[in-house]
Formats: structure tokens, sequence, C-alpha cells
């Protein structure tokens, strides 16, 4: 049963008990009236008032005054919103219904929650009265407060889980010193936008660069000096390349950048315009300015390679023939190829 429908079971059963209070009160003798309303009117759970034309109380049980806590005060004749205000709105408009909820609290300090309900007795305005019910809802409303708590603290802890799993994810894809995207991170994308290029024709350049003499910057400075280098150009590459570009820390002092929809001769002259920023750069450590360089190779999909593994291999073997070529450079595969011949031939000629 739910709680409208019990409602208007006692609404009901309140009624029925005052018709019966009214015709015990006519036939019955004094006594048997008395009897007649303690076993009814007193032993109901659910408080009821009963009011005059002018609003005043004619009757009201001992559960309506626990309720409001006006055990031992004196109501019989007194207008009711002058006893209890809260319940005013019952009173307006007079030959209505009308329901709301209370919140009342005792002079111990503690809060009860009634549900009310009002009706009016009679239709002649004249003699029109009305019955108000209180029912207590106080277990309902803690179990309902106990439950919106619960709900709050459930919402913290899944926004809490959500965030650390949001940290873990970044500190899985993520390099810890450089704060770039890890190997593994990028080899996964890039794997996916390879795919897609191919069905787009869509060009993909990579950008595979070094720090020149990074173990003797280690040799004679200290490890921390080379971590403060990658650090410096891990942010630089992050303010250098376009938005959508992906930059990550591909391993020890290599670092490799993938520029999705870059063609081969944007991704040379981009590559030739760092070598060039960085050139100018200085790494400050401990006072010492150091003088860094870099190594680069490019290659571009599909041309030099359709898959991560070909791309990659291909700007590995450029970035090598910068470093034969006296480092500080930029080179693409097909260069790598003609110095590779070249050599080869001067060493023929030897």
């Amino acid at each position: 049963m739910n709680f409208e429908w019990m409602f208007a079971f006692l609404l009901g059963a309140a009624c029925g008990a005052l018709v019966w209070l009214g015709w015990a009160r006519r036939y019955l003798p004094g006594a048997g009236w008395k009897v007649s309303r303690d076993a009814l009117f007193e032993q109901m759970s659910d408080g009821v008032i009963v009011l005059d034309a002018q609003n005043r109380v004619v009757d009201v049980n001992d559960a309506a005054l626990t309720m409001l806590d006006a055990r031992g005060a004196q109501w019989l004749g007194r207008e009711i919103v002058a006893l209890q205000e809260n319940l005013a709105p019952h009173l307006l408009p007079a030959d209505a219904s009308t329901q709301q909820d209370l919140k009342v609290r005792g002079a111990d300090g503690a809060t009860r929650f009634l549900n009310t309900r009002a009706m009016p007795l009679n239709q002649d305005p004249a003699r029109r009265g009305r019955l108000i019910l209180l029912h207590d809802v106080t277990a309902r409303k803690r179990n309902e407060q106990a439950l919106e708590r619960l709900n709050a603290q459930l919402q913290a802890q899944l926004a809490e889980i959500q965030a650390l799993q949001t940290t873990l994810q970044e500190q899985a894809t993520r390099d810890p010193l450089t704060g770039l995207y890890n190997r593994r991170f990028l080899l996964e994308i890039l794997d996916r936008e390879l795919k897609q290029s191919a069905r787009t024709r869509r060009p993909i350049s990579v950008i595979l660069l070094d720090v020149d003499h990074y173990k003797a910057i280690n040799d004679t400075y200290g490890h921390a000096a080379g971590d403060a280098a990658l650090k410096m150009l891990g942010e630089w590459l992050r303010v250098k390349t376009r938005r959508g570009d992906l930059v990550c820390r591909y391993g020890g002092d290599e670092f490799l950048v993938a520029m999705f929809g870059a063609s081969a001769e944007v991704g040379l002259r981009r590559a030739q315009e760092w070598c060039d920023g960085f050139r100018e750069m200085r790494v400050w450590y401990e006072g010492a300015a150091l003088h860094i360089t870099l190594s680069l190779g490019v290659a571009t999909s599909p041309t030099h390679g359709a898959t991560s593994e070909d791309l990659i291999h291909a700007a590995d073997m450029a970035m090598y023939a910068a470093k034969q070529a006296g480092r500080d450079c930029v080179r693409s595969p097909e260069q790598a190829d003609s110095e590779l011949e070249l050599n080869e031939l001067a060493l023929q000629a030897a």
C-alpha cells in the first residue's frame, strides 16, 4: 500500500471515527460517551484536530499534541493559527482539501516531520469546520536523508575514483621526466592514424631527433644536467609543435614528433626550423650555459613506410645520416641514401 492510499485510508477512518463519536455523544450516557471517545479518538496513532467555522479547536487527541510538542497545553476554544502557525495554509481555501509537510522542532531540540491533510467537515459556510490529520513521517524522512547523504558520499567517492583513474591513465601514457607522451602511447596512436591515412591518403610525417653528444653532457656535468637538458627540450618541443601534433619521448635522449597531415616538405621545413632554433638556445645548469644541438631525421608515409615500424625505421636511418654528416642538421631518407652512395663511391675510389 503506497502512502497516498494509506493516508486516504486514515482519513476515512478518522471521518468514520468522528461520525461514531457524534452518534455516541448523542445517544450514549455521559460515561459511555467518555469511554467511546477514549477508545476511538485518544487511541489513534495519527493526530486529529477538529476546528469550527472560526478555526477554533473543537477537539484534539493526544497524538496530535505529542506530534506538535504541545502536551499539557490548553488548545480547546483557541484559534489554531495562534497555537501552530504552520497549519495556516490548511485554512485557505476553507472549502477545499489541502496537504502539506511540516517540520516541527520540539522543546528538546529534536526535529519531527509531519505529513498533514485537512478537509472541510460541513458544506454549510456558516457551520463549516475542518478536520486536520497529522501523520508522523519522521522515520521515512530520516531514511530519505540518510539515503541522500549516502548517495552524496557515493558520488564523491565515484568522482575520486574517476580522478584516480584519470591520473593512473596519465601516468601510464606519460614520460615521468618530461611530461610528454611515452613511446607505447605514441605507437598506439600512430598505428591507428596510419591505418586511417591509408584510406584517406592523408600524409603523416614523423621527426626523430636526439641530443648531440648527450653522453658527454652526462659525463662532464652529471646526469642531473642531462635531465635538465631533456626537460628543456621537451618543453621547447611542446611549444613549437602544432595543435594536433603528437610529441613523445621515444627513449633515452631521443624524441619523436608525429605530424598528422604534414607532407614531406612540411616535415623537412619544420625539422630545419627546430634545428636552427634550438642551436640558439642555452641550457643553464648550476651557473653553466650548456650549448646543445640536435640531429633530426624526417620520414613521411606512405612514401617511406605504411606502418609505424617502417616509418620510424626510415626516420631513424635519416637521423643516423645526420649524425654521420657532422650532427646539428636534418636529413631525409632520400638524402641518407644519396650520402651513403657517395660514401661508398669514395671508399671504392680510395
